[in-house]
């Protein structure tokens, strides 16, 4: 199996062996892997990434099960599954249309599919190690992927035509996203850096430092005008997008594996080792909110588009669906 590469410390080797079978892709570091934490029944899987479709009706979700699966958002039904990779699903997301949906796997490939049929439309391949993170551009017309391989790649819609590659990192890219502007992307990495590259040119145009181990995941705001970012640090980090300097920074006393921020960035989620949902507004710096549920780490979050529902995955093997004024569960997501 491919080896997906953290650099960590010792005392935080038991993020990455979060689920069944990813104990495997791990260097020899000469450290034994600790036991993972997951329900041991095999019929059990993972779910690494989830997403809200652009109008909040469906959740997607994806892990090691190889697939990737659509959900009813009101109802929390299975709607359809997406089979085609040959190794974990690492990161999903939808066009900003809602009708097609973006892949990314261990299996070196990213993938696009038609929402409403579940049917594969092509798969992209170049990256010569996982895809850890995959992004759609707020036009449609661009697709981003990072890769353990130190780069990401932009691709054309629908041609799957790459345009251009962003190399400078010195570690596996865990994270991608696009700004609003149209002209940059951002990065995270390993190499515990956060980059802005230039679309036309590839080449870096800003670089945000702070953070003192891998930056496992990034979000940029809507109006374009901030970032947020989560470390294994223990960290989550706001930045000013235009100037670097940081805003704001919450401790949670243990390594944030996702964060999200809420479409009018009013608020933020970040996730991880600590198993509590905690809220934050963005304006204060103060938790506002707690969920608490989750038996093991957390390694995925996503806010819905009226920012009333919240959705995590952990590696208790559940994905639930939050609301987010009353603080209560409202399912789990079950195949």
């Amino acid at each position: 199996m491919v080896r997906f590469r953290l650099v960590v410390l010792g005392a935080v080797l038991s993020l990455v062996v979060l689920c069944s079978g990813l104990a495997q892709k791990l260097p020899d570091m000469g450290v034994q892997p600790p036991r993972p934490c997951f329900c041991e029944d095999p019929a059990q899987s993972c779910v690494l990434d989830v997403a809200f479709s652009p109008d909040g009706g469906m959740i997607l979700t994806g892990g090691d099960a190889m697939t990737a699966r659509l959900w009813d958002t009101q109802t929390g039904h299975l709607l359809r599954t997406l089979t085609g990779h040959t190794d974990t699903v690492r990161s999903v997301t939808f066009s900003p249309d809602g009708q097609m949906i973006l892949t990314g796997s261990d299996d070196k490939t990213a993938r696009l599919w038609d929402t409403q049929t579940g049917h594969l439309l092509r798969t992209l391949t170049g990256h010569t190690d996982i895809v850890t993170s995959v992004a759609w551009s707020f036009d449609g017309t661009l697709l981003l992927t990072g890769s353990s391989d130190h780069t990401a790649r932009l691709w054309a819609v629908p041609d799957g035509q790459v345009t251009q590659e962003f190399q400078g990192h010195t570690d596996l890219v865990r994270h991608v996203a696009f700004v609003p502007d149209q002209r940059s992307v951002v990065t995270s990495s390993n190499d515990a850096t956060i980059r802005r590259w230039d679309m036309a040119t590839g080449r870096e145009q800003q670089r945000f430092t702070g953070h003192t181990a891998p930056v496992s995941s990034i979000a940029v705001a809507r109006d374009g005008n901030s970032l947020l970012s989560g470390s294994l640090d223990s960290t989550a980090r706001y930045w000013d997008l235009a100037t670097g300097e940081q805003r704001l920074m919450v401790d949670l006393r243990g390594a944030i594996l996702a964060v999200a921020l809420a479409p009018t960035s009013t608020y933020m989620v970040p996730v991880g080792m600590d198993r509590t949902i905690r809220v934050w507004d963005v304006a204060t710096g103060r938790e506002v909110r707690q969920f608490a549920g989750h038996q093991c780490p957390l390694n995925g979050v996503a806010i819905a588009p009226d920012e009333t529902l919240i959705v995590t995955s952990s590696a208790d093997t559940t994905t639930r669906v939050w609301d987010v004024a009353t603080g209560q569960e409202r399912y789990h997501l079950t195949p």
